[in-house]
């Protein structure tokens, strides 16, 4: 395989089954770092700021979009443009239940 191969494959991962049908996550290399986006029945519905964790919960999708220092948890609704629920450091893996929020993120120094 050659470098160009290599840097042409998308990966998918967080796949999950919902009511309004499959969610997945692709990343891929653009340019010099890695972008992802969120997925929905094969279509890309999020704007491919490096997203990830997408979890759907009444009627709402919430994802994460990390930057290099920061993580935020983002709401979308059908229709809606998303909305910041809030920033953190950076964010190692969401949990999102009932209604509840947990974050796990590293140890502060």
């Amino acid at each position: 395989m050659t470098p160009e191969e290599a840097y042409s494959l998308r990966l998918i991962t967080d796949v999950r089954v919902t009511e309004i049908g499959l969610i997945h996550v692709e990343t891929w290399m653009n340019r010099d770092d890695y972008a992802s986006a969120l997925f929905l029945n094969g279509r890309k519905i999020t704007r491919g700021l490096n997203e990830w964790g997408p979890l759907y919960l009444q009627g709402k999708l919430y994802y994460v979009r990390s930057e290099r220092e920061k993580s935020h948890l983002v709401m979308q609704e059908n229709f809606g443009e998303p909305a910041e629920l809030l920033s953190l450091g950076k964010v190692s893996y969401p949990a999102l239940k009932g209604g509840a929020s947990c974050f796990i993120t590293p140890p502060c120094p």
